[in-house]
C-alpha cells in the first residue's frame, strides 16, 4: 500500500490545497472527539486525491481561519467530494469552519438507495474489496497528540477506497435507474441546517424514566442535570462521562444526604464521589426545596383529526408494501416526516405533496400519484 502524507505545517497545507484544487474527485473523511470532549471539534481531515493519501491535522494550526482555503473546494460543484455517512462530518465542518458543500457523493446514501442490508463502510469494503478495517479505533481519542502509526493507518483507509467504491455504486445506481435519486439525496443533505447547540435545563426530561418520577424527584433531577453540565464544561468532558443519565435518575430517586449514602447508589463509584460528591449532594439539597418543574406546555394541533393515528398506521402499512418492489427500506422510499404530515393534512394533491417537508422529486415521481390516492382515501378503503 502506498505511503501517506501527514500535514501539520502551513507549507504542507498550501501544497495540499494546490493538489485538491486540481483534483476532480476527492475522497474525504474527518475524525472528531465527541466521545471525549464537551466542546467537540474536528481533530483530523483525511483526503485521497490523484492516488495520494493525505492526513491533515487541524489542531496544529492557531485558528480555524487558517483552513479557510478548503472552503471553495468543498463548495465547488465541479469537484466530486466522496464521503461515507457524511451527515456528521458536514455538521461538524459547517459548525467549526462555516464550510458549504456541493458536488457531494455519499457512499452510504448510495448503498441505502440500492437496498444494501449492511451499509457501514467496513461492510462495504469487506464485500467489495475483501478488506477488514481495524475496529479498535472506531471510538479512538482523536484529539490526543501524537497520533500513533496504527491510528493514522486506520484513518487513511477511511478514504483510500472511496473513489473505487463510488465507481461500483454508480454503476449499480445506473443499472437500476437510481442515479438521480442519489444526486438529489446528496443535495438534500448538503442543504440541511442544524440548530446551534444550546444547553436547556428542561432537557432533563429527555432522560429515560424522568417523566415517571414524583414532582420532588423531578426537581432534584433537574438540579443534578444542571450541575453535571456545569462540571462537564469545566472538565471539557462529555456530560455522560461525568455521571451517566441512569445514575442521575437513581440519585434523584434516593435523595442521598451524605457521601456514604451517595456512594451506595449503583453507578456512583468512589471516583465519582471524590470528584463530584459535593456537587451532587448540593444539587440534591437544592432540588429538595425547589418548586417542582412546570410541565411543558401542550400544543394542541388545529383541527385535530381523531382518526390520525389510524391513518398513520395505514400509511405505514402501505409504505412497507410499496417499498418491496424497490428492495429498499420503507423509510428510504418515504421519510417518516412526510408520512407524519400526511396524517394531518387532507385533502392531498400532487402540488401539495410536492411542497411537503422532506418530499424529494424522485419520491414524487415513483409513488406520488399512488400516495395521493392512499392519503385521500377513506379509512374503510385503505
Amino acid at each position: 500500500m502506498r505511503p501517506f502524507k501527514f500535514i501539520d505545517t502551513e507549507a504542507g497545507f498550501k501544497e495540499l490545497v494546490k493538489l485538491l484544487e486540481g483534483s476532480p474527485v476527492i475522497g474525504v473523511d474527518t475524525e472528531s472527539d465527541s466521545l471525549y470532549s464537551y466542546f467537540d471539534k474536528v481533530c483530523l481531515f483525511q483526503f485521497t486525491a490523484d492516488d495520494q493519501d493525505l492526513i491533515l491535522d487541524p489542531l496544529a494550526f492557531d485558528s480555524p481561519e487558517v483552513l479557510a482555503p478548503l472552503g471553495p473546494i468543498f463548495a465547488n460543484p465541479k469537484q466530486t467530494k466522496i464521503f461515507h455517512a457524511a451527515e456528521y462530518d458536514i455538521l461538524c465542518l459547517k459548525r467549526d469552519f462555516d464550510f458549504e458543500f456541493a458536488g457531494l457523493f455519499d457512499t452510504m446514501i448510495a448503498a441505502q438507495l440500492l437496498g444494501y442490508e449492511r451499509i457501514g463502510l467496513a461492510d462495504l469494503l469487506r464485500g467489495h474489496f475483501e478488506v477488514e478495517l481495524d475496529k479498535r479505533f472506531q471510538r479512538a481519542q482523536w484529539s490526543k497528540r501524537p497520533l500513533d502509526a496504527p491510528m493514522l493507518e486506520y484513518a487513511r483507509l477511511d478514504t483510500y477506497y472511496l473513489a473505487d467504491l463510488m465507481a461500483i455504486l454508480n454503476r449499480e445506481l445506473a443499472a437500476k435507474g437510481r442515479t438521480d435519486w442519489a444526486v438529489e439525496e446528496c443535495e438534500f443533505l448538503t442543504a440541511r441546517r442544524w440548530p446551534n447547540r444550546n444547553f436547556d435545563p428542561d432537557d432533563f426530561r429527555r432522560i429515560k424514566g424522568a417523566a415517571r418520577l414524583a414532582p420532588k424527584a423531578q426537581a432534584i433531577l433537574k438540579e443534578l442535570y444542571v450541575a453535571r453540565d456545569e462540571r462537564a464544561r469545566e472538565l471539557d468532558r462529555p456530560a455522560f462521562k461525568v455521571v451517566a443519565n441512569h445514575t442521575l435518575l437513581s440519585i434523584a430517586k434516593d435523595e442521598p444526604r451524605d457521601e456514604t449514602q451517595l456512594g451506595s447508589i449503583q453507578g456512583v463509584s468512589n471516583l465519582v464521589v471524590r470528584r463530584c460528591g459535593d456537587l451532587l449532594l448540593s444539587a440534591v439539597e437544592r432540588g429538595r426545596v425547589a418548586d417542582p418543574p412546570k410541565a411543558p406546555p401542550r400544543h394542541p394541533r388545529r383541527n385535530h383529526d381523531p382518526q390520525a393515528k389510524i391513518r398513520a398506521k395505514r400509511l405505514k402499512e402501505w409504505r412497507k408494501t410499496a417499498a418491496e418492489p424497490y428492495a429498499i427500506q420503507p423509510h428510504i422510499l418515504l421519510p417518516n416526516v412526510v408520512l407524519g404530515q400526511l396524517t394531518e393534512r387532507r385533502p392531498i394533491d400532487i402540488d401539495t405533496l410536492a411542497q411537503t417537508e422532506g418530499m424529494r422529486r424522485w419520491m414524487l415521481q415513483e409513488v406520488g400519484a399512488l400516495l395521493v390516492q392512499v392519503a385521500n382515501a377513506d379509512l374503510a378503503t385503505y
